[in-house]
C-alpha cells in the first residue's frame, strides 16, 4: 500500500518538459522582442541615411547650380557689412515693412511727444561661401535636402513719406537734438524689428529653393530640391 501511494505522488515528467520549453519560448519571443526596439532605437530613426559621398554629391550639386545661376546674372551678390567685416550675399528676398518709433517726456507737468512713422524696404538673403550648408540625400533618389542657410537681413532701407507729429508743452520744447534721437531709434527699431521676422526668414529660403529647382530644371538635371525641417 505504501509503495503503491508513492508512485502515485511522482510528479509527471511530461507536463514539466512541456512547461519549461513553453517558459523558453516565451522567454525567446521577448529576447527579439527587445532586440528589435534597440536595434530601432539605436541605429533606424525611420530615415534611410545617406552614404557621406552622396551628401558630398549633393552639396556639390547645390554649388553648382548656383555657379550657374551667378554666371547667368539670376543670382548677384552685394557687399554687405556683418559685424564690422565686409560679406558677400546673396539677396533673394524682399518685403516691405512700417514703422514707428513715439518718444514722450514730461517736466512739471509740461508734456512733449515725438511720433514717426516710416516704411522700410528689407531685403534678405545668404552668405555667398555657404559655409554652413548641409544637405540630406536618401540613397537611390534624387531629391536633396537643403538646409542650414542662415538667412539674415542684407538690408533696410527708407523709402516712401515719413509722417511726423510733434506735440509740445508750454515751458517743455522739442530741441533737435532729440530729433536726431528718435531718428536713430526708428532706425535701430526697424532693423530689429527685420531680423526677428521668422516668416521673412522662411521666405529666403525657400525663394533660394525655388531658384535651386528652375536651375535645375534648366540644366535638364533630374535633381530636386527642397528644404530640410529645421530641428
Amino acid at each position: 500500500m505504501t509503495q503503491q501511494d508513492s508512485s502515485n505522488t511522482q510528479p509527471p515528467v511530461k507536463k514539466k518538459k512541456f512547461r519549461g520549453c513553453l517558459k523558453f519560448f516565451i522567454l525567446l519571443i521577448f529576447l527579439v522582442i527587445g532586440g528589435c526596439w534597440l536595434f530601432s532605437f539605436c541605429f533606424y530613426d525611420g530615415t534611410v541615411r545617406s552614404p557621406k559621398e552622396a551628401v558630398q554629391k549633393a552639396q556639390s550639386s547645390v554649388r553648382t547650380m548656383v555657379e550657374h545661376m551667378v554666371a547667368s546674372s539670376a543670382l548677384q551678390g552685394k557687399s554687405v557689412n556683418q559685424s564690422g567685416r565686409m560679406v558677400e550675399m546673396y539677396s533673394l528676398y524682399e518685403k516691405d515693412i512700417v514703422v514707428e518709433y513715439e518718444y514722450t517726456t514730461s517736466w512739471m507737468f509740461s508734456r512733449k511727444r515725438i511720433r514717426i512713422t516710416q516704411p522700410y524696404r528689407v531685403r534678405y538673403g545668404i552668405d555667398t561661401t555657404m559655409a554652413d550648408l548641409q544637405c540630406e540625400m536618401t540613397e537611390g533618389s534624387d531629391l536633396v535636402k537643403v538646409g542650414n542657410l542662415k538667412p539674415c537681413v542684407i538690408s533696410c532701407e527708407r523709402f516712401g513719406l515719413q509722417v511726423m507729429e510733434e506735440e509740445e508743452g508750454m515751458w517743455n520744447k522739442i530741441h533737435p537734438d532729440e530729433r536726431a534721437h528718435a531718428q536713430n531709434q526708428l532706425e535701430e527699431q526697424a532693423r530689429g524689428d527685420a531680423a526677428i521676422d521668422p516668416a521673412a526668414m522662411y521666405l529666403t529660403e525657400m525663394r533660394f529653393v525655388e531658384m535651386l529647382n528652375r536651375e535645375a530644371a534648366r540644366q535638364q538635371s533630374p535633381s530636386r530640391y527642397t528644404l530640410a525641417p529645421r530641428g
